[in-house]
């Protein structure tokens, strides 16, 4: 979730019954979209309703400790360049908003382990899963190989085996797609459907995104591990969320717990990607697969005021041999290195506390208004650089 600065106005004076919070966008352009994250404990009432003159914004509320209990209310709104609107936050229940994010897990039920491969059954989503020490990549036990996580706008998929690659789902038009998705067989996403498709060759890479160790040379992805688990974090209206755990990898000479929060919001391409290590390491690495018909854009590392930087690939990529841009967008202050292998392009990031975190995302020709040149993919990732760095300026007002 995008971080937000706070100014904490008349906190003591607030009724308990509603909170007025002011927000300014604090850039020359349009946000569609835009996050806005508070603390319960902030905001000195268990708030859910969001209204802005009188009319119910998208909102969540979340338990981010686990414990049982909401601590934060997320609600999005869109703005105008350098516009400043007011939302009051209300008790009770909150509206019911069309679904704009998904998380999943689905695996066969039903069937029986035939060596490596399952067979009969049928899929059943669930809320978490431990590979069994005979599963690997192809063994149909997962649907479309691993979990999944989609906005309105775009979906990937988490190969949940030695692989670990990331990989894109585009879409057509706006709408979730993740639940009807690979349940006539492993091949089908591959095949344009009416609401998109698979459209990423990920190979030996970490496709979109994916993440691995730096061992000087090239990428070691999160290949040899004692086990994988994945679970659903949330599964809202305009949030969604899961981790993946690897418990044991093999990776420097050493064995290392790994976890790997990723998230999505309402109407944006990109997820955000927390890791984080059980033991120390001296890097992670992050990238994208590389691609002789695309070119590799870098931000401008030097800019000054400019939190995030990013690396990005553009060009006819898809398998469908269309225009697609990927890019990651990282701190510039967790930065290493820019490196490729042969697999990849890549970012080394430096840890802080055994932990780091980082975006990434795509944009297809095939979508509905997509981005068509190399201009407006350029002028895009600026802008993403920006909101990320020029977060929405909050005032609780009542």
């Amino acid at each position: 979730m995008y971080k937000i600065f706070i100014l904490l106005l008349l906190l003591s004076a607030c009724s308990g019954e509603t909170a007025t919070v002011e927000v300014s966008n604090p850039s020359d352009f349009a946000r569609r979209d835009q996050l806005l994250s508070f603390r319960l404990d902030e905001l000195g009432g268990d708030f859910s309703r969001v209204t802005s003159g009188g009319v119910p914004v998208a909102s969540q509320v979340l338990d981010t400790d686990d414990d049982g209990t909401p601590d934060r209310l997320i609600f999005i709104a869109n703005f105008q360049a350098n516009e400043v609107k007011n939302f009051t936050l209300g008790l009770g229940t909150a509206s019911d908003f069309k679904k704009r994010t998904h998380a999943e897990i689905s695996i066969k039920t039903g069937g029986e382990w035939n060596d490596k491969h399952y067979e009969g059954g049928t899929f059943k989503n669930v809320d978490h899963v431990t590979t069994p020490p005979q599963y690997t990549d192809h063994s149909e036990y997962i649907r479309y190989e691993g979990p999944g996580i989609e906005s309105d706008k775009i979906g990937y998929r988490f190969y949940l085996d030695w692989r670990n690659g990331f990989d894109i789902f585009g879409k057509v038009r706006p709408e979730l797609a993740l639940h009807k998705t690979g349940l006539d067989g492993y091949d089908s996403y591959h095949h344009m459907a009416d609401w998109g498709a698979d459209i990423l060759k990920v190979g030996d890479s970490l496709g979109m995104g994916g993440f691995g160790f730096w061992n000087g040379a090239s990428v070691d992805r999160v290949s040899e591990v004692e086990n994988r688990s994945a679970t659903i974090t949330h599964d809202g209206a305009i949030y969604s969320s899961l981790n993946i755990g690897y418990k044991g990898w093999s990776v420097n000479g050493t064995k290392v717990d790994l976890s790997a929060d990723l998230s999505m919001v309402a109407g944006s391409s990109l997820v955000h990607v927390k890791l984080k290590l059980g033991q120390v390491l001296p890097n992670l690495v992050t990238g994208l697969v590389k691609h002789e018909d695309a070119i590799v854009i870098l931000g401008d590392l030097d800019m000054p005021g400019q939190n995030y930087g990013y690396m990005a690939t553009y060009g006819p990529q898809s398998l469908f041999k269309d225009n697609l841009g990927m890019f990651i967008l990282f701190k510039k202050d967790s930065m290493i290195q820019i490196v490729e292998d042969k697999h990849n392009q890549a970012v080394v990031l430096r840890l802080q506390d055994n932990a780091v975190d980082y975006y990434f995302g795509a944009v297809w020709a095939g979508e509905e208004n997509p981005i068509v040149t190399l201009e407006q993919f350029e002028t895009y990732l600026k802008g993403q650089a920006e909101k990320l760095t020029l977060t929405p300026l909050i005032k609780i007002l009542k």
